[in-house]
């Protein structure tokens, strides 16, 4: 698999596995351009704090319910 900053995408193939995740859809696609413009230093990009705020707060949500869906690693097998 390709190494890919597009959230949207991630969402849409964690969504195979966790349908639920759809919800993220749209804000996903909002914290892509973040991902990206960011990155690169030459880019000139800028945010207000709101919208850093609210793009934090969204990657929060998103890696909160990521945690949630995981298993319990304790109640795993032991190898």
């Amino acid at each position: 698999m390709e190494k890919t900053h597009d959230i949207e995408f991630l969402v849409k193939l964690c969504m195979k596995i966790l349908p639920e995740m759809e919800q993220f859809i749209e804000t996903g696609a909002a914290l892509s351009e973040y991902a990206v413009e960011t990155r690169y230093p030459a880019a000139i990009f800028e945010i207000t704090k709101i919208k850093a705020e609210k793009a934090a707060e969204t990657a929060r949500s998103i890696y909160e319910f990521v945690l949630k869906s995981l298993p319990d690693l304790e109640k795993l097998p032991q190898e």
